[in-house]
């Protein structure tokens, strides 16, 4: 998906910054061709921009133009000139700095126009226009298919199949394939690079296929971006050497993506530009808004033997630990998003530098006695403390941040063995009489979700440097105008929960304290109905851009609105800047910067893949 382009801007700008390295000047070399010597002196005032590629670009790009025959591709600057009539383009072979091909044309460079937009959507199957979405690399058509189940729209041959497997898109046909994996790295993991995943993924490779042979690996200055070239037997056994390319980027803040492409290696060079079209092609797809109620949506009873509540018609409940620590969750696993929960407490997490400081010492002390697999537990029977989080301040709000790294502790994973990961960032708070709810963005292991969420007492303990939180509550849907049509009925869900007797007579110091929290925490998250259901229909707009601003500052991108296709597109930071003053180097050359209508009416896609 972001492949080729995900640090677009960087590439534009520094690779021209690589001529000066190269001990020539390729402009100089092309111009030593006749027929382009003729056109400068026809066109004296035509410019001239050289970009440098990489061996499998400079065969795509040899490829696309068919004057340019069988020509080996060869890593190679691409030399275009231009007036207002005439247009064209040179290839200069780097290693011998001889010309490759020169190519002189009436009009537009481009051998097949782009996509439009506006495909109906049809689910899973090729656009009803899919007329006008049709695109060829040689003889090969490529129609728009869209899933929208799953949410994405790719190019395929119509013979093609293309399916999603544990979260990645792979489009096949034999042992000839291409896929796209979009994921979203949690916990430490989200500081990744692209080198990291890259690494990671190689590993994995070299232990499933003995042979996997790595012909080649180029990474981005900044790793960002790997790619790698390997041959290697079919893993499906037919006996079939294949060769592939696996690229992987991750920007350092949890996004990333994994690509690639592999066919059998008589006929790669043959398929490579078709599977890298296919990949290149892969975008998301704009849910629907929802309007009003969701229709069908009803109560049922649900529960366990501590806990009985109302939970949506057709979602899964699941309800563990005891006491204070009791936590349900009712989820609807068509739409992992859905969701709605209640922690009865979970803690402890530091907001004391120092107390944790010294929980890390003393474990480092134990182990270095008793062996690595030591709990070090500070007392008997209790869960170790050296790797709890360490939250920014005694704030509901910090608690709540710091909760992705606190249920990835040991303490955590041996109670929740299989406690799913999840990311968590406190957008907003809006205060209801004397409690807060707070406005917060998920990420439920590579799934994105919107929610409402609030809070009973923070209790910090001034002597252990610590603090617990109870009666946390969360309503969480795909996106906020979900959520608003889904609140009236979560909350319905929240208010119904009901401990049983056996449970309150087991868990005394309970009673009160954990049925006074849970009757206040739904109170205050009723009360907030109101605001909820009638506020997303324009209202603290400009909050809301705030909002979408400072998400982005965090994430390092920016957006850019496309007047052509409508889109809005996703891009690194500085892009726009970058891009304003070299517009040619790129197919959509009239971007621009967002209105503040556009940051909360448009889902913003991968500029990426969408901004040639």
């Amino acid at each position: 998906m972001m492949l080729r382009k995900a640090f677009l801007f960087v590439v534009a700008l520094a690779l021209l910054g690589c001529i000066s390295g190269t001990g020539f000047d390729p402009v100089a070399a092309a111009k030593a061709s006749g027929q382009m010597q003729q056109f400068l002196q026809e066109h004296p005032d035509a410019k001239i921009v050289v970009v440098l590629l990489d061996e499998a670009k400079a065969k795509e790009k040899l490829t696309q133009y068919a004057e340019c025959g069988a020509v080996s591709a060869q890593t190679a600057y691409m030399v275009t000139f231009d007036d207002v009539q005439t247009k064209g383009v040179a290839f200069v072979d780097e290693k011998s700095q001889k010309l490759i091909c020169v190519v002189i044309r009436q009009g537009s460079l481009t051998p097949t126009p782009p996509a439009t937009a506006g495909a109906r959507p049809t689910g899973g199957t090729a656009s009803a226009d899919s007329a006008s979405k049709t695109q060829r690399v040689g003889n090969v058509a490529l129609s728009e298919y869209r899933d929208e189940k799953n949410g994405y729209r790719i190019l395929k041959p119509a013979s093609w199949t293309a399916e999603v497997i544990d979260g990645y898109v792979k489009v096949k046909d034999g042992n000839t394939d291409a896929l796209v994996w979009p994921l979203q790295l949690s916990g430490e993991n989200r500081k990744a690079t692209g080198v990291d995943v890259g690494n990671y993924l190689i590993g994995v490779l070299k232990k499933k296929m003995p042979d996997f042979r790595i012909e080649s690996i180029h990474q981005a200055p900044d790793k960002s971006v790997m790619q790698v070239t390997a041959a290697y037997a079919d893993p499906a056994g037919s006996g079939v050497q294949l060769k592939g390319v696996l690229s992987s980027f991750a920007d350092g803040s949890g996004n990333s993506l994994v690509a690639g492409y592999e066919a059998p290696a008589a006929v790669f060079d043959e398929k490579e530009p078709l599977l890298r079209k296919i990949v290149a092609s892969y975008a998301s797809l704009k849910r629907e808004k929802p309007t009003g109620r969701f229709p069908g949506l009803k109560l049922v009873q649900g529960g366990d033997a501590d806990v009985s509540m109302l939970i949506p018609e057709g979602w899964t409940f699941y309800g563990g630990s005891s006491c204070t620590t009791k936590f349900v969750q009712a989820v609807d696993l068509d739409h992992q998003a859905r969701r709605v929960f209640v922690y009865g407490g979970l803690g402890p997490i530091y907001f004391d530098a120092a107390a944790k400081q010294r929980a890390v010492e003393y474990c480092n002390g134990l182990r270095a006695i008793y062996g690595p697999t030591h709990p070090c537990s500070l007392v008997p029977g209790q869960p170790p403390m050296h790797d709890l989080p360490l939250a920014a301040s005694v704030t509901k709000e910090a608690f709540l941040n710091a909760l992705p790294e606190y249920f990835q502790t040991e303490m955590i994973r041996s109670i929740l063995p299989g406690a799913e990961p999840f990311d968590l960032e406190v957008v907003s708070t809006e205060r209801v009489g004397s409690d807060e709810v707070f406005d917060v963005r998920f990420d439920f292991n590579g799934i994105p979700a919107v929610a409402k969420m609030t809070m009973g007492p923070l209790m910090p303990d001034a002597v252990t440097g610590t603090m617990y939180g109870y009666s946390i509550v969360g309503l969480t849907a795909e996106s906020k105008e979900e959520l608003a049509a889904l609140y009236p009925t979560l909350i319905q869900s929240v208010e119904s929960l009901t401990l049983s007797q056996p449970f309150i007579s087991s868990c005394q110091e309970l009673q009160n304290a954990q049925a006074k929290a849970y009757a206040q925490i739904s109170k205050t998250l009723s009360e907030t109905s109101d605001v909820v259901i009638k506020g997303y229909e324009g209202r603290q707009q400009q909050l809301d851009v705030v909002s979408e601003k400072g998400s982005d500052a965090r994430l390092g991108v920016e957006r850019v609105y496309n007047p052509d296709n409508d889109e809005v597109y996703e891009v690194p930071n500085g892009f726009y800047q970058a891009y304003d003053s070299n517009r040619e180097l790129f197919q959509k050359s009239n971007l621009q910067q967002l209105t503040p209508e556009q940051y909360t009416t448009y889902a913003p896609l991968n500029g990426a893949l969408h901004i040639g």
